[in-house]
């Protein structure tokens, strides 16, 4: 066992600020023998874990490639937010969900329905939405290719869908510019009159936004310090999330 904790440590050195390491440089940051280095090293580099890059030092090699498209392949999205939405619904007592982008649509792919005694009901009916029309939406319009935001603007316009909904299509690129400079979106009323929402983007291992999280709460139960209080936590869980689908960033 001691030799494997040895090798992990080795492994665990190289980062993307210091991929190629020499044998005299782990050894000093392990406070290792060098000889104990210099053969674990040999074995990984037999082994294609690691390849000699620049002379004498190393890097990781194929097999590590090879290993994280295996455990990239085995990510689920609903899995793997399960308990972070269950945790944020816990400390809310809020609608809390998952949202992505589906046919030039939001749609909701998880959530958990508020414990208050009146509350937003999702059906069939909510589960897609514009996604120009609240928090959710805005959330995933704010990270998407400019191509992209064009054709969804173009094709599905932006409708009202209640009195407070973005439809201007300068001040809908104004909001999403603000989304991307503070990392979460904000609606009042935007599509469910009586509601106000939180949404934070979701990041996978290439720093791509693949969904988004978000709280949403009923304008009756609201109070002063809510909305702070829930942009945290949901930027929290977005980061949680975030870190199991390989994201080394910060949102």
């Amino acid at each position: 066992m001691s030799s494997i904790k040895k090798t992990f440590d080795i492994l665990s050195l190289f980062t993307i600020e210091k991929p190629r390491l020499g044998v005299f440089e782990i050894a000093s940051m392990l406070d290792m023998n060098k000889s104990t280095a210099s053969r674990i090293l040999a074995q990984l580099y037999n082994l294609n874990i690691l390849n000699k890059c620049n002379g004498r030092k190393y890097c990781l090699g194929n097999k590590v490639v090879d290993l994280a498209r295996v455990y990239i392949s085995t990510l689920d999205l609903k899995t793997i937010a399960a308990p972070i939405l269950s945790s944020l619904s816990e400390k809310t007592s809020e609608m809390v969900g998952l949202s992505e982008i589906a046919n030039k649509e939001r749609i909701f792919i998880d959530w958990k329905e508020s414990s208050r005694p009146i509350k937003f009901i999702v059906d069939k009916e909510h589960i897609r939405a514009p996604l120009h029309a609240g928090a959710p939406g805005k959330i995933l319009l704010a990270y998407i290719s400019e191509n992209h935001l064009d054709e969804i603007i173009d094709t599905q316009k932006l409708v009202a869908c209640t009195p407070y909904t973005i439809t201007e299509r300068s001040e809908l690129l104004k909001e999403l510019s603000e989304i991307r400079k503070n990392g979460y979106a904000f609606s009042s009323g935007e599509h469910n009159e009586h509601a106000f929402c939180v949404a934070a983007p979701i990041n996978n291992h290439l720093n791509h936004v693949v969904a988004g999280i978000f709280i949403s709460w009923l304008k009756i139960y609201n109070k002063p310090g809510y909305k702070n209080k829930y942009i945290k936590l949901v930027k929290s869980a977005a980061s949680e999330i975030s870190a199991e689908l390989g994201f080394r960033g910060s949102i």
